[in-house]
């Protein structure tokens, strides 16, 4: 196998992945130079940053392994698996004209087809050939405009040729974008994948001609029958978050490759990367313990009361939500107001004029959340349970771990608000609710 990697972790991870033995492939300069790694050879899994730099994406078909290599040496890594592209015999089973959606039986399971995506006899009963392109609460989301997935590129029914942002090679794009101009495929479009680079034109050729006979074999398979059926699966993304811990682990990894400050990949994810990279290079200059002190100072002068500050939480299984406020006091602890429209809140009822205050500790388990009427008096008041806090002078980051500890009439009660979370994270977060009612 082989993997190549990208973004903000590169150093680190390639570190982890080639002392387990795993070829790491095409690597970054930095690891070229200072891990002796020359390798050019075939890539079959691909890891780069997530948009929001706060972990990693792996897909390709050694991502399971190199997730299991990672969780060895990283610990406790927070992970949603994607899973798309499954291609279906659907059934229709009714028309919601007021939301132009077609309801479509897949087996056990349902999804919504747009009316505007599809061109075919409309009618309850009748077959419709259907891929997953994700889902929401309740429901898979369809598309008719299938795409086949190879590993080097994407086959899109009516879509557009393009290659992979994550291709950077500029000869590389125009080798593969005249690549598809030969292939002649009516109809079709190509994404060409970042794992596409270096592979040769007959490879490439090759793949397509297999991926069009793909094609072929689920038509046929789809006029077969009259019931739902899984005609071919698809594939699978890992997005992987990091929790304040394990990026304090990777920089001691990297540590071992180039000179790293305490702190790189924190302030990296953040988007303070010429700041990282600036405090490297004085790592052996200066101590340690001064350069984070000095950063720390930094971040300090640049939190100011009134100032609007954002709070990121991430739930286990990757929601996000982010909240808005103001800077209502700065000290050992940041308190954030939050203005509240009328409604419920955590089980709070709120009225008109209602507020909130969360009360934010760097590295701090928890997070306080007071809510106030327009009086100032308070109303309720809850602590939840989540991975240390990462504060920056703008936002906070944490994840959420599904446990709340309520307080009610000077007794404290732990509430398990989320049931479908790992059993190592359950007792991590158990654990610490259990600290706070003491």
């Amino acid at each position: 196998m082989g993997v190549k990697i990208r973004g903000i972790y590169s150093t680190a991870i390639s570190k982890i992945l080639h002392d387990n033995g795993i070829e790491v492939v095409n690597p970054s300069d930095l690891v070229r130079e200072r891990m002796k790694i020359e390798n050019r050879g075939k890539v079959d899994t691909l890891i780069y940053d997530k948009e929001d730099l706060d972990g990693i994406i792996i897909h390709g078909r050694e991502s399971e392994k190199v997730l299991e290599v990672l969780k060895k040496e990283l610990g406790t890594l927070f992970v949603k698996k994607l899973e798309t592209g499954d291609i279906y015999r659907g059934i229709i089973k009714r028309v919601d004209m007021k939301d132009k959606e077609i309801i479509v039986d897949l087996g056990g399971r349902e999804g919504l087809l747009s009316l505007r995506d599809y061109w075919g006899y409309l009618k309850e009963g009748q077959p419709v050939l259907v891929q997953v392109k994700g889902r929401n609460k309740d429901f898979f989301l369809l598309s008719s405009h299938l795409r086949l997935f190879g590993e080097n590129m994407v086959l899109i029914k009516d879509g557009f040729t393009k290659p992979s942002k994550h291709i950077k090679d500029r000869e590389e794009m125009e080798r593969l974008l005249e690549l598809s101009k030969e292939a002649k495929l009516k109809g079709w479009g190509i994404l060409w994948k970042a794992l596409a680079e270096g592979k040769s034109d007959e490879e490439l050729l090759k793949e397509m001609r297999e991926l069009m006979e793909e094609e072929k074999k689920i038509k046929e398979e789809f006029e077969k029958g009259k019931e739902p059926e899984l005609l071919k699966k698809g594939f699978c993304i890992y997005f992987v978050d990091f929790p304040l811990e394990v990026k304090e682990r990777l920089d001691e990894i990297r540590a071992k490759v180039s000179p790293t400050i305490k702190g790189h990949h924190l302030l990296k994810s953040g988007g303070y990367m010429m700041l990282a990279d600036f405090a490297d290079k004085l790592v052996g200059e200066v101590k340690p313990e001064k350069l984070v002190e000095g950063i720390k100072q930094v971040f300090d002068q640049n939190v100011k009361e009134g100032n609007f500050f954002k709070i990121i939480r991430k739930k286990v299984g990757g929601e996000m939500t982010v909240w808005k406020g103001k800077i209502a006091e700065k000290g050992k602890s940041l308190k954030v107001v939050r203005r509240l429209r009328p409604g419920k809140y955590n089980d709070v009822d709120i009225d008109q004029g209602d507020y909130e205050i969360i009360t934010l500790k760097e590295r701090e388990e928890h997070v306080v959340h007071e809510y106030f009427n327009q009086k100032g008096e308070l109303k309720a008041r809850f602590y939840s349970v989540n991975t240390p806090v990462e504060l920056f002078p703008r936002f906070a980051r944490y994840i959420y771990l599904g446990v709340d500890v309520v307080e009610k009439e000077g007794k404290k009660e732990v509430i398990q608000r989320v049931q479908e979370i790992p059993e190592e994270v359950r007792g991590r977060a158990m654990k610490i609710a259990e600290g706070l009612v003491r």
